[in-house]
């Protein structure tokens, strides 16, 4: 099938503190350009294997635009291979927190992508037979193809909730907990609000354009980017300058940035019945972008 071409890519797609999940390598299939994964460094025979079949599964039974398309597998090596269509412009972790100007996102670009991860993952979690939480939203799983066109990626968590249920028991292994929301690791009972507040801390990443780990400095003290928003909001939700990124804040379009951060508040609340759906969340960020100063959004 895919050539293996050495070419090793400069990132695990998926780092965990004792190794890699899986590797990525580009190689060439039917003269074009893929990426061939494999298991990571401890081998095919643990949980790596499991993580692997099961993203197989999953992205063999779907099909969006911006979703990675899944080319094929290979189970004739000892090592199980998985073939993608290659997306050559990196992660979207890379365009928001890149010092490269060339390679910055405006916000009509941040506010296209984000409604596109948000139809992406609106069509997982209602288009499908069942629905597909996909637990691992970050903007390390999104990848860029030559548009810059937004491809969520890594299915391997992913979880199918069962026919006449609402949610479903797992465990919580994986998932990067800066991104997972809070009922993930106490009630180990999930529904499709996971992915909804993972989307928002994106959504806020995206606004804010650091990632939600790095402390802010507020007033003397330190906090987390997500309770430094919150805390912000709930205040003056009329004064929301400090919450953006400087160079999209430049562009202007404040009225656009204040709802955007709006929606994003109501993706990161506490409880999950309180949080929209991506059904409607995508719908709020489509009416943002004809609604938008920019031509051809």
């Amino acid at each position: 099938m895919a050539q293996h071409q050495g070419d090793r890519l400069l990132q695990e797609l998926i780092s965990f503190s004792e190794g890699g999940v899986s590797y990525a390598y580009r190689g060439i299939y039917q003269g074009r350009p893929v990426i061939v994964k494999k298991p990571g460094k401890f081998g095919a025979t643990d949980w790596r294997k499991d993580y692997m079949y099961n993203e197989f599964i999953v992205l063999s039974q779907i099909s969006h635009k911006n979703i990675v398309k899944l080319l094929g597998c290979c189970y004739e090596t000892e090592v199980v291979a998985l073939v993608y269509e290659f997306c050559p412009n990196q992660s979207l972790h890379y365009h928001i927190h890149t010092v490269d100007p060339r390679h910055r996102l405006s916000w009509k670009h941040r506010l296209r992508i984000a409604t596109e991860i948000a139809d992406a993952l609106s069509y997982l979690h209602t288009a499908t037979s069942t629905p597909i939480i996909h637990r691992d939203v970050k903007p390390w799983n999104i990848f860029m193809d030559e548009r810059l066109t937004a491809k969520i990626a890594n299915f391997g968590l992913s979880i199918s909730i069962p026919p006449g249920e609402t949610q479903v028991d797992s465990d919580v292994i994986g998932p990067t907990k800066i991104y997972s929301s809070p009922e993930y690791f106490t009630s180990f009972q999930m529904t499709e609000k996971v992915d909804v507040y993972s989307y928002g801390v994106l959504l806020l990443e995206l606004l804010k354009g650091k990632p939600p780990g790095v402390p802010i400095t507020h007033k003397g003290r330190e906090t987390a980017l997500v309770e430094h928003f919150s805390s912000i909001l709930r205040a003056d939700s009329d004064n929301l300058t400090q919450v953006f990124d400087v160079f999209i804040l430049e562009e202007g379009n404040v009225e656009q940035l204040v709802a955007c951060a709006h929606l994003c508040f109501k993706c990161i609340r506490l409880r999950a019945e309180d949080r929209p759906t991506m059904k409607e969340v995508a719908k709020e960020l489509r009416k943002m972008g004809r609604c938008s100063s920019y031509p051809n959004f």
